[in-house]
Formats: structure tokens, C-alpha cells, sequence
């Protein structure tokens, strides 16, 4: 099934606000499409990106199995250097399901 990139950005901010709000405790944040998770939520780790991304798969019912060599936190670049904004974490997926 074809995902459209509005559907998987709505999912991944919906994702990201309940782990932020319901598994981590943390107050209600402004999460939008140009927000880094790693960088601007509390307690949004590493780790915290690898336990979202694995949640994501469950909610979009897909497997997001990343590349050969490539790391299973959606919310980082693929070369493991750079923290993405939503929107970047959003064409992430889509390049993965589509």
C-alpha cells in the first residue's frame, strides 16, 4: 500500500507527541514538521528515536527496516551525523515504504 507523505507526517507527529506525552511524562510541546526531536524535546534521545521509530512501524502497520548499513533511528541522517527535522524524517520514511 502507497503512503502519501502527508498521512506519514501526520502519523510521525502524532507518534512523537504520545511518546513524549504519555511514555516519557514530559509536558506538552509544540511538535510541527520543522522540529528536531533530538535536539529540542526533553529526554529525546537516541535511544528514545530507536524505541519512536520501532512504535511508527506498529502504528503505519509497515516495516521500516532501514538500509544495509544504515541506522534503525528514522530521526538521524544516514550517514549517522545529523539530527532530522520531522519533515526530513518524514521523506525518510516515505523513501522506505514507497
Amino acid at each position: 500500500m502507497k503512503r502519501d507523505r502527508q498521512t506519514i507526517l501526520n502519523q510521525l507527529i502524532e507518534t512523537v507527541t504520545f511518546v513524549q506525552e504519555e511514555i516519557s511524562g514530559n509536558d506538552p510541546a509544540e511538535i510541527d514538521e520543522t522540529t528536531v526531536p533530538i535536539k529540542s524535546l526533553t529526554g529525546f534521545d537516541s535511544l528514545r528515536g530507536v524505541e519512536t521509530t520501532l512504535l511508527l512501524s506498529e502504528f503505519l502497520k509497515i516495516d521500516l527496516k532501514p538500509k544495509k548499513g544504515e541506522t534503525l533511528n528514522l530521526f538521524i541522517s544516514t550517514d549517522g551525523q545529523r539530527a532530522l527535522t520531522l519533515s526530513e524524517t518524514a521523506d525518510r520514511i516515505l523513501s522506505l515504504v514507497n
